[in-house]
């Protein structure tokens, strides 16, 4: 479909893409994973063709269709929703257009209308108009939206409205560049099962680990300008990279050994005029010698809230809290505790009153009925999109910061700030210059350093790339007061909550675990309404299927144990073999290092031959090792 051969691209003097070779094949499912920052979104520009290699090539397959949803800035048209996604079809949706308009005329034109309805049966227009209706449901919008302006809807509906076009389409790549921004549960869902479905290649460029887990099967890091291939799940990448660093760190380690065994000798003996041909000798194999270099990561920030003072063991109670907007009811009687410790997430459909809530415990706003009692000693900091515009526009980034704690170090401070993606002279921009991105991430950078024992976060993690999600994450694990988060990240809620409160249509469901075990729960129920439904409809078909079903398992479980088996047997002995090996290696490096060997020429030759050869079959056993452990992963996800 795309072939990219030995392909560079630099912006400005910076590279972004140094030599990268890659061949995006038909029906692959494949995220692109780095740091922020490193081209991703560059390379799918360059896949598009909207920018041009500085050197190398892309081969497009002709007529290929690519469909692209980019960040933000998708701008539609002023026309209603179905018809904005019926525009996808082309002149079909303009056939329809011509019949509605004759319809509506009522003009006698019976041989026009009769030929459009041939041609919009013919092309399948009612069975697809029925799909675009699936899936505008299937991501968030109702039935009443169909008949609105795409206008009346704000810019995350527009950005859904566009993903929800591209999914219609009919294409051959998608290039999806953080597509679950503002999704919901159930959205997500839907999209996860959309897309197992897909029958096309899908790239996908996401913060949201879970769900690329959930809808990828290879992994393509970009990475210092380098491309490297995965073959298996966001999991395995994770997995496989540090492995293939530890290997590495192995074979520096067996290397510099090397490299000092022979420094040792060329000290010793360069001066002795019997033994300065081998020392030179020595000096040209330590010159030939390619250093393995270790690519260094960048230091990981750890950071720890600043203690304060302790709150009382109550914290917020809710008794029959209700709140409306005009007319509207969005919170019902809802009665619960929050106690010091505890760590909720916040859950439900998008428009079910998770804000509302926030705002409430938050004291932002007044419940329309009911009462909330706070603990005593509460210190409390709300986390919401729009407190953006509170900000003192006229101050820099690190003066706002700055303001907040003066305990910390310049150095420190900046150092946090560059973790939330304000690196270098973005610290001296005014906050009136920051995109709305930008003033999310320095609010949460903000609560940070605030002495709090109470935290309520609305969505905190829009915006933030993975590594400044990790010091979140980690922050909120060790943080010692209570919390209520927003989030429809499911990585980012299972790493740190223990209770899961749930907003539903009918109230407010309080479950006294973590979010593993609720999402457990919720697709349990679902499975079993589901197993109930089909028991009611015919249960004997419902006992055949899972018989069926269980068979399969069973079947694929036994093909997958055969289809590793005999490579499994190889690794076992080949890691057997390498034991041996490097305990024989390592008696001969003793024998090498001892003082009299070199008063015995022949056994010292013998021993040095001895040890090339060794060292030599042991990194060609290790390739062998790390090869077959790669076919064995490779296999086993294929069989997932």
């Amino acid at each position: 479909m795309v072939i990219i051969k030995n392909m560079s691209f630099k912006y400005v003097e910076t590279p972004i893409i140094n030599n990268a070779t890659w061949q995006i094949n038909p029906k692959k499912k494949i995220a692109l994973v780095g740091p922020n920052g490193t081209g991703k979104t560059t390379l799918f520009r360059l896949i598009l063709n909207e920018l041009e290699p500085d050197s190398g090539s892309i081969n497009r397959q002709k007529g290929i269709k690519i469909g692209y949803l980019p960040q933000e800035g998708v701008i539609l048209k002023e026309m209603l929703l179905q018809h904005e996604m019926l525009s996808v079809m082309g002149s079909v949706y303009e056939d329809c257009m011509k019949l509605q308009s004759l319809l509506s005329s009522q003009q006698n034109e019976m041989n026009a209308i009769s030929d459009l309805q041939d041609v919009l049966l013919k092309n399948n227009f009612y069975e697809r108009e029925q799909e675009a209706k699936r899936i505008i449901i299937g991501l968030g919008f109702t039935d009443n939206d169909w008949s609105r302006k795409v206008s009346d809807f704000s810019g995350g509906w527009q950005m859904r409205l566009a993903l929800a076009k591209l999914l219609f389409k009919d294409t051959d790549l998608l290039l999806l560049d953080e597509p679950t921004n503002h999704f919901d549960e159930e959205s997500l869902a839907w999209l996860e099962a959309f897309l197992s479905k897909y029958k096309g290649t899908y790239i996908i460029i996401s913060h949201d680990r879970f769900f690329l887990e959930k809808t990828t099967l290879e992994t393509i890091e970009l990475d210092r300008g380098k491309l490297t291939k995965y073959s298996g799940r966001y999991s395995f990448y994770i997995e496989q990279k540090e492995k293939n660093r530890q290997i590495i760190e192995a074979k520096a380690k067996l290397q510099q050994e090397e490299i000092e065994r022979l420094e040792r000798f060329i000290e010793r003996f360069k001066a002795k005029n019997t033994k300065s041909s081998q020392a030179n000798s020595r000096m040209k194999t330590l010159e030939k010698i390619k250093k393995i270099e270790i690519e260094k990561e960048a230091p990981k920030i750890h950071f720890e809230f600043p203690r304060g003072i302790r709150p009382g063991y109550e914290v917020v109670t809710l008794n029959g809290v209700s709140h409306c907007y005009d007319e509207k009811l969005v919170l019902n009687n809802f009665s619960a505790t929050i106690y010091r410790g505890d760590r909720i997430a916040l859950v439900g459909p998008n428009g079910i009153g998770k804000s509302t809530l926030c705002r409430i415990l938050s004291a932002e706003e007044k419940p329309s009925r009911g009462k909330i009692s706070w603990g005593y000693h509460l210190v409390k900091a709300f986390f919401s999109q729009i407190n953006d515009q509170m900000l003192p526009q006229e101050k820099t980034v690190i003066e706002f910061i700055r303001d907040y704690q003066e305990d910390y170090t310049e150095t420190f401070l900046r150092t946090l700030l560059g973790c939330f993606l304000f690196r270098g002279n973005d610290v001296h921009k005014k906050i009136e210059m920051l995109s709305g991105g930008e003033k999310n991430r320095l609010l949460i950078c903000r609560i940070l350093l605030l002495k709090t024992n109470f935290l309520i976060l609305d969505e905190p993690t829009n915006h933030l790339d993975l590594e400044s999600k990790d010091i979140l994450t980690d922050a909120l694990k060790e943080y010692e007061g209570a919390l209520v988060v927003v989030s429809h990240d499911r990585y980012f809620l299972k790493k740190f909550a223990n209770k899961v409160w749930a907003i539903t249509s009918s109230g407010l469901n309080v479950f006294q675990f973590g979010y593993d075990d609720y999402y457990e729960e919720i697709h349990s129920e679902l499975w079993k309404i589901d197993n109930r439904k089909e028991k009611d409809n015919s249960s004997s078909n419902s006992r055949e299927f899972r018989l069926e079903q269980k068979r399969k398992e069973a079947e694929l479980r036994q093909k997958k144990y055969h289809a590793v088996k005999d490579i499994k047997a190889q690794v076992l002995k080949l890691e057997e073999n390498i034991c041996l090996m490097e305990k024989e290696l390592k008696e001969v490096e003793e024998i090498l290092a001892g003082q009299y060997i070199y008063n015995e020429p022949e056994r010292l030759k013998n021993m040095q031959i001895k040890f090339a050869y060794l060292k030599k079959d042991l990194a060609c056993e290790m390739n062998k090792w790390e090869e077959l452990n790669n076919k064995i992963d490779y296999i086993e996800r294929n069989y997932e």
